[in-house]
C-alpha cells in the first residue's frame, strides 16, 4: 500500500488534473474523476495516517484547497452560464408562442 506522502501526491496530482478539465469545460470528466478523488482523500487520510514532512504536507493540503477553490468557482460561472442560456431558450419559445397565437 502507498504511503500517505504518495496518495498525497496523487491527490495533489489528480487536483491539478481536475482544474485542467473544468478549465476545458469537461464538467462530465470532472464528475466521473472527483468520485476517485474522494476515494483517494479517504485513504490519505486515515487516523494511522503519517507524513514525513509536516510543512511540506501541510504546502501540498494548502494548494489542492486553493485548487478546489478555482474549480468551485469555474463551477459557479459553469452553472451561470447554463441558467442563462435556459432562460434564454425559454424566452424564445415564449416569443415563438406568442407569435403563433398572433397568427391565428
Amino acid at each position: 500500500m502507498a504511503n500517505a506522502d504518495q496518495l498525497l501526491a496523487q491527490l495533489l496530482d489528480l487536483s491539478q488534473h481536475l482544474y485542467a478539465l473544468a478549465s476545458r469545460g469537461e464538467w462530465d470528466e470532472v464528475v466521473k474523476l472527483e468520485g476517485e478523488r474522494r476515494e483517494l482523500i479517504q485513504a490519505c487520510f486515515t487516523p494511522d495516517a503519517s507524513f514525513e514532512d509536516p510543512q511540506a504536507t501541510v504546502q501540498q493540503i494548502q494548494k489542492i484547497m486553493d485548487i478546489d477553490a478555482r474549480v468551485m468557482e469555474l463551477g459557479g460561472k459553469a452553472r451561470t452560464e447554463a441558467a442563462q442560456a435556459l432562460s434564454d431558450i425559454q424566452r424564445g419559445r415564449q416569443a415563438v408562442s406568442a407569435y403563433d397565437k398572433a397568427g391565428r
